[in-house]
């Protein structure tokens, strides 16, 4: 069984058991958050989309998470994703900008479909 859920702008196929990297979700390490909507379920029954695959809850518990309330020496380290980098250019003004920012993720496992 298997469910194609939509959480960060992005879709993620996911599995009873499975562990996932998400966009950072607000919560504590160890509280349950419900993921979706679900765009699509593959289960015995067979294969549903649409409002009968939106009937299907998706929950997942968070594993590692980013503790920006805590002062970086306590802070656990967090997924963290490739470093990106910004360049904004404006032509023949000789301006240039570089900045850039390290994404945060929270890490997640599957617990439960539902539905």
């Amino acid at each position: 069984m298997f469910a194609v859920v939509n959480t960060g702008g992005r879709q993620h196929k996911v599995r009873e058991g499975e562990y996932l990297v998400i966009d950072h979700r607000a919560g504590e390490v160890g509280d349950a958050i419900d993921l979706g909507p679900v765009l699509l379920i593959r289960d015995d029954e067979g294969t549903r989309v649409g409002d009968d695959a939106a009937a299907v809850k998706v929950t997942a518990h968070i594993v590692r998470q980013d503790r920006r309330d805590l002062p970086s020496e306590e802070r656990p380290t967090p997924p963290m994703g490739k470093k990106l980098r910004i360049f904004k250019r404006r032509r023949r003004k000789n301006s240039r900008r570089v900045t850039g920012f390290r994404p945060v993720y929270t890490q997640v496992k599957i617990t439960e479909i539902k539905g």
